[in-house]
């Protein structure tokens, strides 16, 4: 009777060990994630990091204080720990963190990652999101040194940082790329070309750097050894391509990448494929006139501006912008604030004054230039069609194949208007009223009405769409996550069969 008892429990182990390994099997810890990039990475160096690519590999490469981890909540990374007393933030370094040359990540890299961030030199295109620590405004506006920075290493383990107000916000931006670490001997050594080539980078995050191609881009990032914090890669690798010249959803068809961005009107034709999707909004369409068209000849076509022209003609994905902040980042809608009703009387009036100040009464150029986006180009069509029939303004309309292009022509005056798209890249208002050219020094970012007021003003920037961005990736990824507020990818997350 022993025996048989014996027997059956034998059996029930090895059915419950058998169970077990055939779960494991269902996710691929050795697996490589082939992601297709929306566009090139120029710098992987956090300070100065601005695209969509860059942002991304630093966030999969570097580790700050603190992480967002896949349930979109912030939490403490390489800090162990945090305290805050009146506005003075104390973080316990990990006495485990490093860079992957084995050497110890201290609160000393991050004072001096953050001193680059607001010195003026470093022309750091995020540097607004420490505007709240002690002396940042003074700093990045030249008045006093980064020195004077806020931000003290008690210790090699210990780093207090002091704001100057409240900011609730504040344990998020030290999760975004300008807030990683910098070690400040291998940037020295770098002598210039820091976060420039592979061999001028330093990871501590959960991938390292192992290849890194610039004329052909490729970027290979494999799992780091090095790395002893809580957010191990549930891979081994990340393959990341960009071939502009090759249709995303055929690659994704034929299983040649297993994520990619695709248009949000594919996105039936996706799942028809069996593939699976996620979508965001973070992409603001605008309308920019240059300063070839005086004040008066701006506002003469912004009063003739109707929306409901175009809305009709946005596909799917695509939302009428009546502000340049998406709710999404506002506690209450900006929804017309600063914008000047229509008004086609007036506008008429403008129109033949200002032209009145032209040779021969004529429009100086009669050209728009847009970046080439199938479902933008009747709502455009529709706009340049209103001014001819209400004003008698003809305007050209090209379409160009990438956004530095329009703007090229729009600064150099080879067109007077240009429509393009700006990828929303975080949820802090003040990173995207940068990416709008806004001067900080006319009002602080906080008052967010008054900032929408300034930026439509001059009459030269307006706010027509927003599109959603759709993340498309194949049946073979189990899990997948975007980081709540900007759609950038943590790789740690990704699972694959």
């Amino acid at each position: 009777m022993n025996i048989i008892k014996k027997l059956i429990s034998v059996i029930v182990t090895l059915f419950l060990v058998l169970s077990l390994l055939s779960g494991c099997d269902s996710v691929n810890d050795n697996a490589v994630i082939y992601f297709e990039a929306p566009l090139k990475a120029s710098t992987l160096d956090p300070q100065v990091a601005s695209n969509d690519t860059e942002l991304l590999i630093i966030r999969n490469m570097f580790e700050g204080l603190m992480r967002v981890d896949e349930n979109g909540e912030i939490v403490p990374a390489v800090a162990t720990e945090y305290t805050v007393t009146d506005n003075v933030y104390t973080f316990y370094i990990s006495d485990t963190a490093m860079w992957n040359d084995g050497q110890p990540v201290t609160a000393g890299d991050f004072v001096f990652a953050l001193r680059r961030a607001v010195d003026p030199k470093t022309k750091s295109p995020y540097a607004g999101k420490l505007r709240s620590v002690l002396n940042a405004e003074q700093i990045m506006s030249g008045q006093v040194s980064p020195e004077r920075l806020g931000v003290v290493a008690k210790s090699p383990s210990t780093l207090v940082i002091t704001l100057s107000e409240n900011d609730s916000d504040f344990l998020y931006k030290l999760t975004t790329a300008v807030c990683m670490p910098c070690r400040e001997d291998f940037f020295n050594e770098c002598k210039g070309q820091y976060g420039l080539s592979k061999n001028h980078i330093m990871a501590n995050g959960s991938y390292n750097l192992t290849k890194w191609n610039t004329e052909d881009f490729a970027v290979r990032l494999h799992r780091n050894d090095k790395y002893y914090g809580n957010f191990t890669a549930s891979n081994s690798a990340v393959f990341i391509s960009y071939k502009p010249d090759k249709d995303n959803f055929e690659k994704l068809s034929k299983s040649s990448v297993d994520i990619a961005f695709i248009e949000a009107p594919k996105m039936d034709e996706l799942n028809a494929a069996g593939l699976k999707t996620a979508q965001y909004q973070n992409v603001l369409w605008v309308m920019e006139m240059g300063e070839v068209y005086s004040y008066d000849l701006r506002r003469a076509l912004y009063l003739t501006f109707d929306r409901s022209n175009y809305a009709g003609d946005l596909g799917i994905g695509y939302n009428v912008a009546y502000s340049f902040f998406p709710d999404s980042m506002l506690n209450e809608k900006l929804d017309y604030v600063g914008m000047e009703e229509y008004d086609l009387t007036e506008s008429k009036k403008l129109y033949n004054t200002a032209l009145s100040q032209y040779t021969g009464q004529r429009l100086p150029s009669t050209k728009l230039y847009y970046f080439n986006d199938t479902n933008m180009t009747r709502p455009i069509s529709n706009i340049v069609g209103h001014w001819q029939k209400e004003l008698g303004a003809y305007i050209n309309t090209k379409p160009c194949d990438s956004i530095d292009e329009v703007k090229l022509a729009l600064s150099n005056g080879e067109c007077a208007i240009a429509v393009y798209p700006i990828t929303i890249t975080d949820k802090d208002p003040s990173v995207l009223a940068y990416q709008l050219g806004y001067d900080f020094s006319k009002t602080s970012v906080k008052q967010l009405p008054e900032v929408q007021r300034n930026i439509l003003g001059d009459k030269k920037l307006m706010p027509l769409a927003f599109e959603n961005s759709v993340a498309a990736y194949s049946k073979d990824i189990v899990d997948f996550n975007f980081t709540i507020g900007n759609g950038l990818i943590d790789f740690a997350y990704v699972t694959k069969k």
